[in-house]
C-alpha cells in the first residue's frame, strides 16, 4: 500500500509515469549492472568567495582550484548521459561564481532538464535574483547559524545580515513573479551549533522560505586519507549529541508549519542508493561515488571527458563497488559513512 501511495504522489508531482530507472529506485532494487541515471550532481566550479573553517577546499590539489565548467563541456555531459532529468549544481565552489552558469542552465532547460543548487547566499542580488528563481526549481541557502557572531567565526566573513536580506529578496521576488521555485535553508548541525536549531527554524519562518533541512555533520574524509583521524575526532564529538539533535528536530517537525528535513548520522552503506541511481561529476569530469566522496584523487571510476559514460557506469570497477554495497563487503570509501 505504501508503494502505491508513493506512486500516486510521484505521478501527481511529476505529471507523468515513472521511468524504469525510477521504478527500480522506488522498489529498492540494487544490481551490479544498472540503467543510466536520471539524476546527477555536477560540480560547476571550484572557485569560492568564502573560506569556511570546516571546508576541505583549502586542501584540494592546487591544480584543481578555480576551474569552471564550460557550456561545451556541459553539452558533452548531456550527450553522454541522455537519460538525466534532474541536475544538482554544487561541489567544492560557490555555484553563482560559475562563468557559464546561465548559459548552462538555460541550455539545460531547453533540453527539459531541471536544476537544483546549494549556494552560500552572499552573491544574490537584484540583477541575478530573477535568473536564479527561473532557472532553478529548488534553491538551498547554506546557513549553519542564526547568530551574526557565530557566522563570522564559521564563514570568516561578515555576511550574515546580507544573507538574511538575500533570502528575503528571493522569497519576495518569487511571490512577485508567481513562481513555484522552492527555497530552503540548509544547515549542518554539530556539537557546536545544535543549541541554535530552534533559532534557525524561527529565522526560516521569518524569511518566508519553504523549509529548512538539517544534516548532522559528515566526515568527507575516508581512512585512505591522512587527515581522516583528525576529522573523525570532530565528528565523534558531534555524535555525543546525536540523540539531543534528533529529539529537537523531530519535536519541531510535528508542530511547525514549514517543511523540516533531517538527515541523521546513522550508518548509510546498506541503505545508500548513490552508486545505483546517481553519481557525482567533478568540474574536470571525474565520476565519483557521491557528494561526500567527491575527491577524484582518493577514488574515481573514470573521466567522462576521456571515456564514454556508458563504459564508466557499468564498468568492472563500478560493478565491484556496487557489489560491496549489496553484500556489505569491505569498502573503505563507504564503510564508515557518515563518520
Amino acid at each position: 500500500m505504501k508503494k502505491i501511495i508513493k506512486l500516486i504522489k510521484f505521478i501527481e508531482k511529476e505529471k507523468r509515469l515513472p521511468h524504469y530507472r525510477e521504478v527500480l529506485q522506488g522498489l529498492g532494487i540494487k544490481r551490479e549492472i544498472m540503467p543510466l541515471p536520471i539524476f546527477i550532481q555536477l560540480e560547476p566550479t571550484t572557485r569560492c568567495n568564502l573560506n569556511c573553517v570546516m571546508c576541505t577546499r583549502s586542501k584540494m590539489n592546487p591544480s584543481r582550484l578555480n576551474q569552471d565548467l564550460s557550456l561545451e563541456k556541459f553539452k558533452h555531459i548531456l550527450r553522454e548521459i541522455p537519460t538525466v532529468k534532474k541536475i544538482k549544481l554544487q561541489g567544492m565552489g560557490e555555484p553563482l561564481l560559475t562563468r557559464d552558469l546561465w548559459k548552462i542552465t538555460q541550455y539545460g532547460i531547453l533540453k527539459k532538464k531541471k536544476f537544483t543548487t546549494i549556494i552560500n547566499g552572499t552573491l544574490v542580488n537584484k540583477e541575478n535574483v530573477d535568473l536564479i528563481l527561473k532557472n532553478f526549481v529548488e534553491v538551498n541557502i547554506s546557513l549553519d547559524t542564526a547568530n551574526p557572531e557565530n557566522y563570522l567565526q564559521i564563514r570568516r566573513m561578515n555576511f550574515f545580515n546580507k544573507v538574511v536580506e538575500n533570502l528575503k529578496l528571493l522569497v519576495q521576488r518569487k511571490k512577485e513573479l508567481k513562481l513555484n521555485t522552492r527555497i530552503f535553508i540548509n544547515s549542518v548541525i554539530s556539537h557546536l551549533n545544535y543549541r541554535e536549531i530552534d533559532a534557525l527554524i524561527e529565522l526560516a519562518k521569518n524569511c518566508g522560505v519553504n523549509g529548512i533541512g538539517f544534516v548532522e555533520v559528515e566526515n568527507w574524509k575516508t581512512p585512505l586519507e591522512r587527515d581522516y583521524e583528525e576529522e573523525r575526532k570532530f565528528v565523534q564529538q558531534a555524535r555525543q549529541f546525536s540523540e539531543e539533535i534528533q529529539r529537537k528536530i523531530l519535536l519541531k517537525k510535528g508542530i511547525e508549519s514549514l517543511e523540516i528535513g533531517f538527515l541523521s548520522s546513522e550508518k548509510r552503506k546498506l541503505k545508500c542508493r548513490w552508486p545505483f541511481d546517481s553519481c557525482f561529476i567533478t568540474v574536470d569530469g571525474f565520476v565519483t561515488p557521491c557528494c561526500i566522496r567527491m575527491d577524484p584523487e582518493v577514488f574515481n571510476f573514470g573521466n567522462i571527458f576521456e571515456t564514454p559514460f556508458k563504459e564508466i557506469w557499468n564498468s568492472k570497477k563500478y560493478q565491484e563497488f556496487r557489489e560491496t554495497m549489496i553484500k556489505n563487503l569491505p569498502n573503505p570509501i563507504c564503510d564508515n559513512c557518515p563518520d
